[in-house]
């Protein structure tokens, strides 16, 4: 090589590898968002299963009863995409009162996402036992008007709780 001669790129090299990368990115970002759904919907689920526990154990340590439930106006609702709260409960029950204490609150999801119950109630009351008020099972779906990533958690009426993969009935509204 030629003293004084300058080292580098060309510009027809340059764009040749500006080129090549944003075809592997074409290629590769639908899998990277139902990656990221997937991710997103395991995170939520696992924070719900967490949550679930804690309020059962919680019950079961303080001889309260535990609510887990979406609050609107103070009162349990059935909308789970909006958040829930975990709260120790004194009567009159699934309604937050002055008396109650607050133990943890999640924010709402993602908009694109949903949580939905099987059971539609309202709320999960734990007893100071540790037993819930009914079988249910949560579907978290994430991208829910594609059925993108779904994840499911299943609570018995024992306060067990386990994920499941998801059923043809698990539709994500």
């Amino acid at each position: 090589m030629p003293e004084g001669k300058l080292k580098g790129i060309s510009l027809i090299e340059l764009l040749l590898c500006v080129a090549i990368v944003s075809v592997l990115i074409t290629l590769t970002a639908p899998n990277l968002s139902s990656l990221f759904g997937k991710l997103r919907a395991d995170s939520a689920i696992t924070a719900l299963h967490q949550d679930l526990q804690f309020s059962r154990i919680t019950a079961i340590n303080y001889q309260r009863f535990v609510t887990l439930c979406p609050l609107a106006n103070n009162l349990c609702s059935g909308d789970w995409s909006q958040g829930y709260q975990v709260f120790i409960d004194l009567e009159p029950y699934r309604q937050l009162d002055p008396n109650d204490t607050v133990l943890r609150v999640k924010a709402s999801f993602p908009p694109q996402d949903s949580l939905d119950n099987s059971a539609n109630s309202l709320g999960l009351l734990f007893s100071p036992w540790g037993f819930t008020n009914n079988n249910s099972s949560f579907v978290y779906c994430a991208n829910s008007a594609s059925n993108a990533s779904q994840t499911k958690l299943v609570i018995s009426r024992a306060g067990r709780t386990r994920t499941q993969a998801t059923d043809e009935d698990d539709n994500c509204l």
